[in-house]
């Protein structure tokens, strides 16, 4: 026999839409959206409209990632690395991360990254 376990709503991410996203939020990857290229060889000369198929991947790691700016469609996020990026929200759906999750993961991988550059 199982028990059902409920979870405090502020304990969990939440997928965003991209109009609800907001400058300091801690956000992390929920899925990114990728096109494969068909390769058609024909021998016709006609155009011809071929649609790229899409598909949804799901991240193997998820890290939190702060919110800079915000310029729809374009979000500018840091990573625990430091590292500046703009993610197109087109190709990507994120999940807001409760804060006090955020923070406390973004400081542990923040003292992680430094030690082992210190190791080096």
């Amino acid at each position: 026999m199982t028990d059902n376990v409920q979870i405090p709503e502020q304990n969990m991410a939440r997928a965003l839409a991209p109009e609800d996203i907001l400058i300091g939020e801690y956000v992390a990857f929920l899925s990114m959206i990728e096109e494969i290229e068909p390769f058609v060889f024909t021998f016709e000369f006609s155009p011809r409209t071929i649609c790229a198929p899409k598909y949804e991947s799901f991240p193997c790691s998820v890290e939190p990632m702060k919110v800079r700016a915000v310029c729809l469609p374009y979000v500018f996020i840091k990573d625990v690395k430091g590292k500046l990026r703009t993610l197109d929200v087109r190709q990507v759906r994120l999940a807001r991360l409760p804060k006090e999750y955020g923070s406390s993961v973004w400081k542990c991988l923040r003292k992680k990254k430094a030690k082992d550059k210190s190791d080096k």
